[in-house]
């Protein structure tokens, strides 16, 4: 069930208004529930899609960091807190003007990309639609995303440096 749920979700079909959003930032942050998921998009966003990208860890993005982020980004929160929203609203759309995308399994105040509820696996759909989200994002950008300019991945020839 669980192969078949992640198929699902890396064939889904991004909203043009969400794959938009994020070709046109300067920087995306990805902001979650220190899982793993957030940390993950956050590295997979430079290789991908090769734009700028941090990770708002915890609560950081309520704390200080919103004195330097521009209108010209973008915030992925991955599964808010839904008695957040508002305050992720005020702070980040209000108070900066940028905008904020979300990936949950509920419909939420921000440009949403839906994936089902799958209890403690639920992770893995998550991260398999935030991986869709940046392969459009590159695709779109017309990027070649089997071969990096400068990272190093697996199966890439390494040469030594001495």
């Amino acid at each position: 069930k669980l192969g078949t749920l992640i198929t699902q979700v890396l064939e889904m079909h991004i909203p043009d208004e969400i794959t938009e959003t994020l070709i046109n930032s300067k920087i995306i942050y990805f902001a979650g529930r220190n899982n793993g998921v957030a940390e993950e998009l956050t590295l997979k966003a430079n290789e991908i899609a090769r734009k700028k990208s941090d990770f708002l860890e915890g609560t950081y993005v309520f704390h200080g960091i919103e004195e330097v982020m521009d209108a010209d980004e973008v915030v992925v929160i991955i599964d808010p807190f839904k008695n957040d929203e508002e305050k992720y609203k005020d702070v980040l759309i209000d108070g900066i003007g940028l905008k904020v995308v979300a990936i949950s399994t509920r419909k939420t105040i921000f440009p949403t990309i839906i994936i089902p509820e799958y209890g403690d696996f639920t992770n893995y759909l998550e991260i398999a639609a935030g991986w869709n989200l940046l392969a459009e994002i590159g695709i779109n950008m017309g990027i070649d995303v089997d071969n990096t300019l400068r990272a190093r991945k697996v199966g890439h020839e390494f040469e030594s440096f001495s």
